[in-house]
């Protein structure tokens, strides 16, 4: 038999049995392997935690995201100014939940940061304040006569202040996020199918 495959190997190429960590690109079989159930790609547990934590969520071989995924796919570019995805407003929570700890209280960097929170504070009130106008505005227009334009030009002059209230918010919330370095720590678990 084994003539036969060496007689089918015509450009003379070694065969290795042996799997690597597409990771480190050593054997599989020098340490703990971890094997991710999504893809079935298997990886040294310590190169897999390392690559975890440096920030990337996927598989390093074929880029799968795993089960945990909630991106939706026609929102992947619609963010930033007017669009926070789950991820950051989780961040924003857990970094405001940290910042307002008693044991923060001396921190310099989570004053900045408190700071921040109630620069958040007054526009999220601004933003009620703009919308109780619009909803005062869209009351007195049911109940008394208007000029369609003038009426027209109103409420659209109240949405785009409440738009750029609300854009203003996100922007906050991002550079919180951005400037607040916060790596979470992922333990592997083995899991046996």
């Amino acid at each position: 038999m084994e003539s036969l495959t060496n007689a089918i190997n015509i450009l003379n190429i070694s065969v290795n049995a042996n799997e690597e960590c597409m990771i480190c690109k050593d054997e599989l079989q020098c340490g703990q392997c971890y094997t991710l159930p999504e893809c079935n790609h298997s990886y040294h547990t310590h190169c897999l935690i390392s690559w975890f934590r440096n920030g990337d969520s996927r598989c390093p071989y074929c880029g799968n995201k795993g089960v945990n995924n909630k991106n939706n796919d026609t929102l992947r570019n619609v963010r930033g100014k007017y669009f926070t995805t789950v991820y950051e407003a989780q961040m924003s929570a857990d970094i405001k939940k940290y910042v307002y700890l008693k044991k923060n209280d001396t921190n310099k960097k989570c004053l900045e940061t408190r700071k921040q929170f109630e620069k958040i504070k007054v526009l999220e009130e601004n933003y009620k304040i703009e919308a109780q106008k619009l909803r005062d505005l869209q009351q007195s227009l049911k109940e008394t006569p208007a000029i369609y334009s003038e009426a027209k030009k109103n409420i659209m002059c109240y949405r785009s202040k409440k738009w750029k209230i609300t854009r203003q918010i996100r922007l906050e919330q991002l550079k919180i996020v951005n400037t607040s370095y916060i790596i979470p720590l992922i333990i592997p678990l083995s899991v046996t199918l």
